[in-house]
C-alpha cells in the first residue's frame, strides 16, 4: 500500500483494523440487497494483557493518516480517513470514515462509493 501524510500511522490503522497482531481474527462482510459489498467488521481476539495497549495504537495514528491507495478486490484504490465525533461509551472511544471509492461494470446501478467503517467505530 501507498501512504500519503504519514505512512507508518495509516500502517498502524491498517494493522489495528485488520487484527494484524489478533491470536484469532473472524471478517464478517454485510451484503445489502443490490450491493455486494455493503460494509463489514473484523473481530479479532488476543491473549490475556495484549487488547489494551493494541486497541491504544489508533489514536495517535489517526492524527497523521488522512488517506492511503491501495489494490482490493475491484482493483486500485484511494481511501480517505476522516475524524468523527466521538461515541458516549468511554474515554478512550474514538470514531472515524474510512471511505473506499468502488466501481463495477453494472449498467444502471451508482457504485460511486462505498463508506466503511473502521476499527472501533461502532455502526
Amino acid at each position: 500500500m501507498k501512504y500519503s501524510n504519514d505512512g507508518s500511522h495509516c500502517q498502524t490503522l491498517s494493522d489495528v483494523s485488520t487484527g494484524k497482531r489478533a491470536s484469532a481474527v473472524v471478517l464478517q462482510v454485510f451484503n445489502g440487497k443490490g450491493d455486494i459489498w455493503g460494509g463489514g467488521s473484523t473481530l479479532a481476539s488476543y491473549e490475556d494483557g495484549k487488547a489494551q495497549p493494541e486497541f491504544a495504537r489508533p489514536k495517535p495514528a489517526l492524527g497523521s493518516c488522512r488517506s492511503y491507495e491501495g489494490t482490493g478486490w475491484v482493483g486500485r484504490y484511494k481511501a480517505t480517513l476522516a475524524m468523527e465525533r466521538a461515541p458516549a461509551v468511554g474515554d478512550e472511544a474514538v470514531r472515524f470514515r474510512e471511505t473506499v471509492p468502488w466501481a463495477l461494470v453494472n449498467p444502471g446501478t451508482d457504485t460511486s462509493s462505498s463508506p466503511s467503517c473502521g476499527p472501533g467505530t461502532p455502526s
